[in-house]
C-alpha cells in the first residue's frame, strides 16, 4: 500500500527563502522507506508532515504546535525537527534551514552539491521514530491523556496547575508513553551502557543521547534507576536506531550502533512486529 495513503507532505515557502526541491525528496524518501521497512504501518496513517524553509513561514491557522513554532522561531533556529504524541493530530515539522551548516559543510566534502539530503532524510526518519515509538504505548492511557490533551490544547505550552488526578494519569502516561518505556527496551540500553566507553569523542558526537544517564557523575555506570529516569534520552535513541534500522544514515550509524546493539537488536524486532 503506497504510503501517500497514510501520510500528506506540505511545503511552506518564505518570500525569498523556499524548501528546496532536494530537501522535499529527501523528506518523501525517509517516508517511501519507513513504509517499505515497518510491517506494522499504523503509525503512518493520518500522519502530517510539515516542511518548512524556516518555521516562521509555517501558517498562521495551524496547531498550537505550529503557532509554537512559528512564534518561537528565533530561539528554534538550529532544530531540525520536531513531533508530537497527540493522537488527533499528528504532526511532523521539518526545518530546512536547520540543515545549512550540513549543506556547507558537504561544499568541501565530495558531495556533487550543495545539499544535506542524507542527514534530511535522516532527521526525518528519527521524528518518524518517535511516532512509531508512541504505538507502543498503552492504548487505554494514551486514550487519557489525550483527554487532557483536548482540555488544555490551548494551553499547552504555558505552565498548567492539574488536579491531583490528572498528574497522576500523566505520571502513569509517561511511564508507559511508547516502546522505548517497555521492560526489555530498558534492560538492552542498561546492558549497553555498561559496556559503553564514555571517552571525550563519544560525548563529544552523542553526549546529546546519553548524558542524562549519568546524572551523578560522568564516571558512574548507569544503572536501572538512571534508565529509569532518563524517559527523554530513551526516547531519542529509540528513534534514532529507527532511522538506522530503517536504511537511513547520517554519517554517524556505525559508530552510533556500536555503543547500542543490544538495543538496536530491540528496535529491529518491534519494527519487524
Amino acid at each position: 500500500m503506497s504510503s501517500d495513503f497514510y501520510v500528506k507532505i506540505q511545503y511552506h515557502d518564505g518570500t525569498v527563502n523556499k524548501v528546496d526541491e532536494s530537501t522535499k525528496a529527501a523528506v518523501k524518501k525517509a517516508v517511501e522507506m519507513a513504509s517499505d521497512s515497518v510491517k506494522n504501518k499504523e503509525f503512518l496513517k493520518n500522519l502530517n508532515i510539515h516542511v518548512a524553509s524556516d518555521f516562521s513561514n509555517l501558517p498562521n491557522n495551524g496547531s498550537a504546535l505550529n503557532k509554537h513554532l512559528k512564534e518561537k522561531q528565533s530561539s528554534l533556529y538550529s532544530t531540525k525537527g520536531v513531533t508530537t504524541d497527540d493522537l488527533e493530530r499528528k504532526e511532523i515539522f521539518i526545518q530546512e534551514t536547520a540543515f545549512f551548516p550540513d549543506k556547507v559543510s558537504n561544499v568541501f566534502s565530495f558531495s556533487p552539491s550543495f545539499s544535506a539530503d542524507k542527514e534530511i532524510t535522516q532527521a526525518t526518519m528519527h521524528e518518524l521514530g518517535h511516532q512509531f515509538d508512541y504505538t507502543g504505548a498503552d492504548k487505554s492511557l494514551r486514550a487519557e491523556h489525550q483527554k487532557f490533551v483536548e482540555k488544555y490544547y490551548d494551553r499547552q505550552f504555558d505552565e498548567i496547575e492539574v488536579s491531583p488526578s490528572e498528574g497522576k494519569i500523566l505520571i502513569e502516561y509517561m511511564k508507559n508513553n511508547g516502546y522505548s518505556d517497555k521492560k526489555e527496551f530498558k534492560s538492552a540500553i542498561q546492558k549497553d551502557l555498561k559496556n559503553l566507553e564514555l571517552n571525550s569523542s563519544t560525548r563529544r558526537k552523542f553526549g546529546y543521547f546519553v548524558a542524562e544517564f549519568y546524572n551523578r557523575g560522568l564516571d558512574i555506570v548507569p544503572n536501572s534507576d538512571d534508565v529509569e529516569n532518563a524517559d527523554a534520552s530513551r526516547m531519542e535513541i529509540f528513534a534514532q536506531l529507527f532511522s538506522y534500522a530503517t536504511g537511513t544514515d547520517d554519517g554517524n550509524k556505525d559508530d552510533f550502533i556500536k555503543l547500542f546493539p543490544n538495543t538496536y537488536n530491540v528496535v529491529k524486532k518491534y519494527i519487524n512486529e
